[in-house]
């Protein structure tokens, strides 16, 4: 009876017959100092204890299973393993179906999960109680420290997960459970605890569907411990509140007016300082409630004299124990957003746009370019121009670019509110253009005069307003030359649609020589048109044919 191994080769599970359900639930968890005495019980449900012997089985940490002993119900009568004759003390109280085992002057080596389990006449377990862990220690009991934890990104499947971690508790015996806003409990994952210090860390992770944790619902993982039970509460945390700080001129007066909205509580406070230092003077607006949310605003009255110094002033705004500054100066910055040259696109395939940030000094530490594509902030195959941050490029493949509606760059320095541009691009109706290529009527073409220059013009029109990159380029007999980029001007409202323009100036010896070539590449197009043509040799008007 006492082999270990043949015990921990019997999780036979036997049926003897149509029952309701068949429970064994065991007592909680003991701590104990050596020398004390513990008494647990084994609650059986079900069936009739009587009909089963109960045999109570424990495993040491890193050790197999140990047969104590068996009680055959009903009579009281036991029968124990040989090494646990003395302190080891089974009974029973047939009227509530409770087994009892009792150990008495426990040691240390008495630490273990000490579990009951039902046998039939074969001697095979069939049912088996949870366990009660028993510890054997001097040391103190030590309630856990519980914190949240959250993912930052989401998980795979459109899943969050969540968690709760367990810190510097003692004995190990601990039990997590996760319920949600309504009590209902929840499937978690359960790891192993380590030791460290003598002391114990447990966590206890949760999968939340992202929808579930984006409408802010909440979830409670709660410890059960000898020490003490504990819980904490996780949900998705509201937005930040948006703060924007403006000045508008009133006469002799600037008006400062600071707007914070996305609230979620009415339980705010604004300060104003000047340079660092609390003004007084405001006036404040009662937070008004609109969609579950707050919006309040503050507003503060400078003289003309005092804004004309150039002082920094910031509206400061605390919310549930946080503060959001935002600052504002007469001094501002100013963004200046410029498309990708013509001649970029047609030699090297790609677009660049670049970014240059004028005003305030751009060399502190919270000074940034953001950069955003159609809404979303990207970080690729962007550079800085050496020696200057204030000047940012941004560089996209033809294939990318080909599919971009628009364009933003910000600069953002010490809390001040962003200064953006942005750029959309205009990808028209799908017709195709109509381009002319000429030359100004006052140029003479007929004699060519060495050093004298041709100016000539390319024209292209549309019915829809649409964003065309036109470049030029200089063919000498069997030579292809390169790109350039000509002075092209913005879209110009016409009566009919929308007319672009583009002015290259050359001289009149490369005019008798050369066959001059303007290249237009719609907007959002995969290719670029037929290049119209003109030279010395041909009429001073080319009209592009469908």
């Amino acid at each position: 009876m006492e082999n270990t191994v043949i015990w921990s080769l019997l999780f036979v599970v036997t049926i003897h017959g149509v029952w309701s359900e068949i429970k064994l639930d065991q007592s909680s968890s003991e701590v104990k100092r050596p020398g004390e005495t513990v008494k647990m019980s084994c609650i059986t449900s079900g069936y009739d204890m009587t009909d089963y012997n109960i045999h109570w089985i424990r495993q040491r940490p890193g050790n197999a299973l140990e047969w104590i002993g068996c009680m055959i119900t009903g009579t009281n009568s036991t029968s124990y393993g040989n090494s646990f004759q003395s302190r080891f003390i089974m009974t029973e109280d047939a009227p509530s179906s409770t087994q009892y085992l009792e150990v008495k002057s426990l040691t240390a080596e008495d630490s273990a999960v000490y579990f009951c389990g039902r046998a039939d006449y074969g001697s095979a377990f069939d049912y088996w109680g949870r366990g009660t862990a028993v510890t054997v220690s001097s040391q103190t009991t030590a309630a856990p420290a519980l914190f949240p934890l959250v993912q930052c990104k989401s998980g795979t499947a459109g899943t969050v997960t969540v968690g709760c971690i367990a810190q510097d508790f003692f004995p190990e015996s601990l039990t997590f459970q996760w319920t949600d806003a309504s009590g209902t409990t929840q499937t978690f994952k359960q790891y192993p605890t380590v030791m460290k210090d003598n002391k114990y860390t447990g966590v206890s992770v949760l999968d939340v569907s992202k929808s579930a944790w984006d409408s802010r619902r909440s979830f409670s993982c709660s410890v059960t411990h000898p020490g003490g039970s504990k819980s904490v509460t996780l949900q998705k945390p509201p937005p930040p509140p948006k703060v924007t700080l403006v000045a508008v001129p009133a006469g002799d007066t600037q008006t400062l007016v600071c707007t914070i909205e996305d609230l979620p509580s009415n339980q705010s406070s604004v300060k104003w300082k000047k340079d660092d230092n609390s003004v007084t003077g405001f006036t404040d607006c009662p937070p008004q409630l609109n969609g579950g949310v707050y919006t309040a605003v503050s507003i503060l009255k400078v003289k003309n004299s005092e804004w004309d110094s150039k002082a920094v002033y910031t509206c400061e705004v605390t919310n549930q124990g946080k503060t959001y500054p935002q600052k504002v100066s007469k001094v501002p910055m100013t963004v200046t957003l410029t498309q990708s040259s013509p001649k970029e696109i047609f030699s090297n395939n790609q677009a660049k746009f670049e970014c240059v940030i004028t005003g305030p000094d751009q060399t502190g530490p919270d000074f940034q370019i953001i950069w955003q594509v159609d809404g979303q902030n990207v970080t690729d195959n962007i550079e800085t121009k050496p020696g200057s941050k204030n000047i940012s490029t941004m560089t996209r493949a033809h294939t990318d670019w080909q599919s971009i509606n628009k364009v933003r760059c910000s600069a953002i320095r010490d809390n001040m509110t962003p200064v953006i541009q942005e750029l959309t691009i205009q990808k028209g109706d799908g017709s195709d253009p109509k381009v002319t290529v000429h030359i100004l009527p006052s140029e003479d073409i007929d004699k060519p005069a060495q050093g004298s220059e041709v100016t000539l013009v390319c024209l292209v029109s549309s019915r829809a307003q649409q964003d065309y990159y036109i470049a030029w380029r200089e063919d000498t007999g069997q030579n292809t030359g390169t790109y350039s980029d000509g002075i092209n001007f913005p879209p110009q409202k016409i009566q009919n649609g929308y007319l672009v323009t583009s002015i290259y100036i050359t001289t009149k010896d490369k005019w008798s020589t050369t066959k001059f070539s303007c290249n237009v590449w719609p907007a959002g197009r995969n290719k670029s048109m037929k290049s119209r043509d003109v030279s010395y040799a041909m009429s001073n008007s080319v009209e592009c044919k469908k």
